[in-house]
């Protein structure tokens, strides 16, 4: 939903990470999702800033190919993202805008697997985002 220059909504994500020959062929998996607040400044100007902040809560898990995605029950680890960002949007039509941030991910709560630490999760992260709705 849009309000003026401000923004909320919601979003989901998943991303598999290499994979590990331990014992057969593992995948470790990521998954979240949660709120997603921002801002533009100023709006109304055909290029202008785009910033955002997504919230969430998800969870690591390792997968088995060769068992058509089944989640391992020993491994299970419950986490919370949040990635901040920042970019430019452009207006492309009164109904559509494209913006492209940078920001960075933080995870916490995953305990590690394998070669992956802690904080092996955390990372840079890039976005295009196409909006589309009815913009004054």
């Amino acid at each position: 939903m849009v309000l003026d220059r401000f923004f909320v909504g919601l979003f989901g994500m998943g991303e598999t990470f290499d994979r590990i020959s331990i014992g057969g062929n593992k995948q470790l998996a990521l998954g979240y999702g949660g709120l997603w607040v921002g801002y533009t400044i100023p709006s109304h100007k055909l290029l202008h800033l785009y910033t955002s902040v997504k919230v969430a809560g998800g969870g690591v898990g390792v997968t088995n190919f060769q068992d058509d995605w089944e989640f391992e029950d020993d491994f299970n680890d419950a986490t919370f993202v949040v990635i901040p960002e920042a970019g430019l949007e452009l207006n492309v039509a009164r109904w559509f805008r494209l913006g492209g941030t940078v920001g960075y991910r933080f995870v916490d709560g995953f305990e590690g697997w394998s070669n992956y630490g802690k904080k092996d999760l955390n990372a840079p992260v890039y976005a295009l985002t196409l909006r589309f709705g009815w913009f004054r």
